[in-house]
């Protein structure tokens, strides 16, 4: 009797009788309370993960502004080649007469160039519209909208067109001689004494 009664008196201990499940709650109360070593490398992953996209999205906007300076000086250098490429361009005889209109006063309104072709040619109006509509699918014109009507402007120089009208008729006649050209028109043309000064004058250039 004395045993049981002692047994009551003792009050339970909060793991049991004995207290062999304290360990136990110990161990419970560690899962909920992280120690100070994994807080700190909890906090130290956090604060990598946020350099990390940080990073990554400064280097997102880097690429984004390289690829577009990129894009532009591609475009650019599109524009100079084709700009280069356009001394190719073949113009015929009466789209001559249209250039030399508007290279005289670009831009040029329609009306403008209709009526000096017409009184200087004869021509029709629509005759001159297919012509400059030729000359904007080859790229020699521009054409801009400014309210009802057509601005025209040349996209290559008269220097550059006459250059290449130069070269193709020395291929084309003399077979690239451009020698043998200089020499026939001298043959045969009549030429006034300024004329053979000033040949004189090229040549004596030319032997130094």
């Amino acid at each position: 009797m004395k045993v049981f009664d002692i047994l009551r008196a003792r009050p339970p201990s909060p793991g049991g009788y004995g207290g062999r499940a304290q360990p136990l709650a110990a161990k419970e109360e560690g899962l909920l309370s992280p120690p100070p070593h994994y807080l700190s490398r909890l906090s130290n992953d956090r604060r990598i993960g946020k350099i990390a996209h940080a990073t990554f999205t400064v280097s997102c906007l880097v690429y984004f502004f390289i690829a577009l300076i990129a894009t532009f000086v591609a475009q650019s250098f599109c524009y100079r080649c084709s700009r280069y490429f356009m001394k190719a361009i073949v113009i015929s005889e009466s789209e001559w007469q249209v250039m030399n209109v508007v290279w005289s006063n670009e831009p040029v309104p329609t009306s403008d160039i209709v009526s000096r072709l017409g009184d200087s040619r004869g021509w029709h109006s629509r005759t001159i519209r297919t012509l400059l509509d030729r000359l904007v699918k080859k790229g020699a014109l521009t054409q801009q909208r400014e309210g009802k009507r057509y601005l025209y402007s040349a996209a290559v120089s008269k220097e550059d067109c006459a250059q290449k009208e130069r070269r193709s008729f020395v291929d084309r006649v003399f077979g690239g001689n451009s020698s043998a050209m200089i020499l026939n028109v001298v043959r045969e043309t009549e030429l006034s004494d300024e004329d053979i000064s000033e040949l004189e004058r090229l040549l004596k250039e030319k032997r130094k």
